[in-house]
């Protein structure tokens, strides 16, 4: 099988509640290791456990800790859905207390709006919870303002990030000929 097909065969499955959605996820983990949807839908499963679960996109090597403290003191004090809105009518982080199988279901996927979840925590009569709004990286002007960001926030928030910027990373290069 493809790792698409597998990747919709793991969605699939998640949404149904079986326990069988990690198998094709192995598969496409183990053929593309650079591939991150594998991992991104592990924490979809990992939502599905019944258990408080939070996910981070990918593209936040800037989040700050605290975000994440404050996602999981709101799941302990209560709130079943905590969305962390980001710039682009995305989300940056989607926790969720239990894994309300209509919760679950209409769980955004990547770069998709949470408006489906927000109706259906909502329909549900859930507590959602709003974190402030913040920026993914997407372009090179969003890692500028990255580097910009980094230079005032604590030295440990994005310690690897800086990293690599020490090292150029991110620094425009003309490339061809």
């Amino acid at each position: 099988t493809s790792p698409e097909t597998d990747l919709a065969l793991a969605r699939v499955l998640i949404e149904q509640g079986s326990p069988d959605a990690d198998a094709p996820l192995a598969r496409v983990a183990q053929e593309r290791p650079w591939d991150w949807r594998p991992h991104w839908y592990r924490g979809v499963l990992a939502l599905a456990s019944g258990d408080p679960a939070v996910l981070i996109g990918p593209n936040l090597p800037h989040l700050p800790p605290w975000r994440l403290r404050d996602a999981l003191t709101h799941l302990a004090y209560g709130a079943d859905v905590v969305l962390g809105p980001d710039d682009q009518a995305g989300w940056y982080l989607l926790g969720l207390r239990t894994a309300d199988p209509e919760l679950l279901q209409a769980a955004p996927g990547l770069g998709e709006p949470p408006s489906r979840l927000t109706r259906a925590a909502e329909a549900s009569q859930r507590q959602i919870a709003l974190l402030p709004p913040w920026f993914a990286v997407r372009t090179l002007a969003d890692l500028d303002s990255t580097a910009e960001l980094l230079r005032s926030m604590p030295p440990a928030v994005g310690a690897r990030t800086r990293a690599l910027f020490a090292e150029g990373v991110g620094q425009a290069r003309a490339v061809g000929g």
